[in-house]
């Protein structure tokens, strides 16, 4: 099993795949919001980013899958999909277990970047 995943990520096909099956959820998450009229909650937004974390990933791993360069992408896969999953379970439990004190947030809490100058 290990010997397979080890032969995938060195082929450009599985992290093409990887970064256009992040691409098509984008856009599915996309059709949601503007099409169906959807507004997303933060925590949606913050799924979002992961995907486009995983989509980095692949575009990274398919630039030289054979060359060290794989190995930050397996990292950057791996931080990705692991926050993502992380901030699904905490989105299904509010929907689940509602709680009168527990809610998705209304405002984001990005990182800020200060400007130079």
């Amino acid at each position: 099993m290990l010997r397979y995943l080890n032969q995938c990520s060195r082929g450009r096909g599985a992290w093409l795949l990887m970064a256009l099956t992040a691409f098509v959820l984008e856009l599915v998450a996309l059709w949601f919001q503007h099409v169906m009229l959807l507004q997303p909650c933060v925590l949606c937004i913050y799924e979002r980013c992961a995907l486009f974390g995983i989509m980095g990933a692949g575009i990274v791993g398919a630039i030289a899958p054979k060359s060290p360069l794989r190995y930050v992408a397996i990292i950057i896969w791996l931080y990705s999909a692991l926050r993502g999953l992380q901030l699904a379970w905490e989105h299904t439990m509010i929907q689940l277990h509602p709680s009168p004190f527990q809610t998705c947030d209304f405002r984001r809490s990005f990182p800020h970047v200060a400007a130079a100058g």
